[in-house]
């Protein structure tokens, strides 16, 4: 992979959580941004960028290789919602014991993409204690 490989992932990935549709290069090795997205935790939200981009190109869209990403970012966008409903469940179990808690770090910046599903997250931070 070449540093020009991880500026366009970084471009994609920026124009993803903005809901921005990217400029997608003639000769652009799509295989190498997915490989990198995949390896920096980024994934969702640079497919989400590249389908955007082709969202209009109705012979894009039959592209087998579109499908794949649709379905990786379905599946990502399944992950995040069943990881989600588990967090409720933490915090409501801890408002159920009168018990104060909230997310830290990076559940919290998920807030800043355009659609929480295309961040990723490995785990969850939670503090709970009495000073809060």
């Amino acid at each position: 992979m070449s540093f020009s490989d991880y500026k366009r992932m970084i471009y994609f990935f920026s124009c993803g959580i903005a809901d921005k549709t990217p400029v997608v290069l003639e000769n652009e090795n799509t295989k190498a941004l997915r490989e990198l997205a995949k390896e920096n935790n980024v994934l969702p939200a640079v497919v989400y960028a590249f389908l955007k981009e082709k969202q209009n190109d109705e012979n894009a869209l039959k592209d087998e290789n579109i499908k794949d990403l649709q379905k990786e970012l379905f599946a990502a966008a399944m992950h995040e919602t069943k990881r989600r409903y588990e967090i409720k469940k933490v915090l409501d179990a801890f408002k159920d014991a009168n018990e104060e808690a909230c997310i830290l770090k990076g559940d919290s910046l998920s807030e800043l993409y355009c659609k929480n599903a295309l961040r990723m997250s490995g785990d969850t931070d939670i503090y709970a204690g009495e000073n809060i």
